[in-house]
């Protein structure tokens, strides 16, 4: 197998500090292949490190590890996901900030229910069951959770979305390295 890398950098005129920092790369190996991205964003101010990585493999499927946090805190978000070739999916996602932690995990087959839970510093929260169109989500007892949980819960996941989408982009350059002749 091979790797290409490629490192970018982003300066506002007149800066000598980068405001974006990462090293991308990509490998394969005829069975298996992992693109990966690694640095920072800032914007002059905050500092968000990030280490991205997703590994493709004939044999098992497609597994990714997206962490970003923020420099100088205790605030991390960490995306994990799979998918194996037996068409079963998961994810967890861990949300850490002022000595809190919050897990959301679920999974189940592509074509079949979802299983899950959310808890918070340990604690059962929300379990999630059902049609992965409709699943439902209740507390701890088999309660329904109220409307503003659900409400909550929905801006959770739309705040995952927009992380995995912008760290898409940032792994963008490290997918494009697939294209190149090894050691390019």
């Amino acid at each position: 197998g091979s790797t290409n890398q490629v490192e970018l950098l982003a300066y506002v005129t007149g800066n000598s500090t980068p405001l974006i920092d990462y090293t991308a790369s990509a490998s394969w190996n005829g069975s298996s292949g992992t693109a990966q991205a690694s640095g920072y964003i800032s914007n002059g101010t905050r500092e968000v490190d990030f280490e991205l990585t997703q590994n493709l493999s004939t044999t098992t499927g497609l597994n990714v590890d997206y962490l970003l946090s923020v420099a100088n805190t205790d605030i991390s978000v960490e995306f994990q996901a799979s998918v194996t070739l037996a068409s079963v999916a998961s994810i967890t996602v861990t949300v850490k900030a002022g000595g809190n932690t919050a897990i959301i995990t679920a999974g189940g087959p592509l074509s079949g229910d979802l299983t899950g839970q959310i808890t918070h510093n340990g604690t059962l929260e929300v379990v999630i069951s059902g049609p992965q169109d409709n699943p439902t989500f209740t507390d701890a007892s088999g309660n329904p959770i109220t409307g503003a949980q659900l409400l909550a819960l929905r801006r959770v996941a739309l705040f995952v979305n927009q992380v995995v989408v912008h760290v898409e982009a940032l792994l963008a350059p490290a997918h494009a390295l697939f294209l190149l002749p090894p050691g390019f």
